[in-house]
C-alpha cells in the first residue's frame, strides 16, 4: 500500500513477512558473486538442467 503525500507516492506499506522475503532477496544479491551463481541456477532450473535429489 502506497501512502501518498502531495499526489506522490512518500511511504510504502508491506506485509512483514513480504518485507523479510525482500530483505532477504536483497541481501542474496548484494555479492556479486552469488547472484551470478542465483541467476546461472535459475537460468539452468528454467531450461531444465538441474536433478531432482532423491527422498528420505
Amino acid at each position: 500500500m502506497a501512502i501518498t503525500r502531495n499526489g506522490a507516492a512518500s511511504v510504502v506499506l508491506v506485509d512483514a513477512a513480504e518485507y523479510a522475503a525482500m530483505a532477504e532477496t536483497f541481501h542474496l544479491l548484494s555479492s556479486p558473486r552469488n547472484a551470478d551463481r542465483l541467476r546461472k541456477g535459475l537460468a539452468d532450473f528454467k531450461s531444465g538442467k538441474f536433478k531432482k535429489a532423491p527422498r528420505g
